[in-house]
């Protein structure tokens, strides 16, 4: 939709173009008198005026595409960054979680003495392992 307006307003610019050089024209074949050769020159400066004013919008635009296509590799990156460092921190945190399930030395045995009331002379001793 944008580079059919685009096409439409270069168009209607050609056209407006076209008629002024034919008028232009038009008053050079019947020239007579200096008020309209002042005139002619008039609206050739109207008509340079409107070719610049023509390149000038065409360079803004394209500016502005030209813009937003960075901002869009830029979003892009920023979320390729993002993912990245999101599943770097996730396996960050899934391999100390491992290592909290399962620990590489484990601590000191712990003894642990049963003392129930029908062995009040005896205490059973067991060893528990982390």
């Amino acid at each position: 939709m944008y580079l059919s307006k685009l096409g439409f307003f270069r168009e209607k610019t050609s056209i407006e173009q076209q008629q002024l050089i034919k008028y232009l024209n038009f008053f050079t074949n019947n020239l007579k008198n200096n008020s309209l050769k002042l005139q002619i020159c008039y609206w050739q400066q109207e008509l340079s005026l409107l070719n610049l004013l023509n390149i000038s919008r065409q360079k803004a635009k394209r500016q502005q595409f030209s813009g937003k296509l960075k901002s869009i590799v830029r979003k892009r990156r920023a979320k390729k960054y993002f993912l990245l460092k999101k599943t770097r921190v996730q396996s960050l945190h899934l391999k100390q979680q491992k290592l909290k399930i399962t620990p590489q030395f484990p601590a000191f045995p712990e003894l642990m003495i049963n003392k129930s009331p029908s062995n009040k002379l005896k205490g059973n001793a067991s060893i528990k392992l982390h």
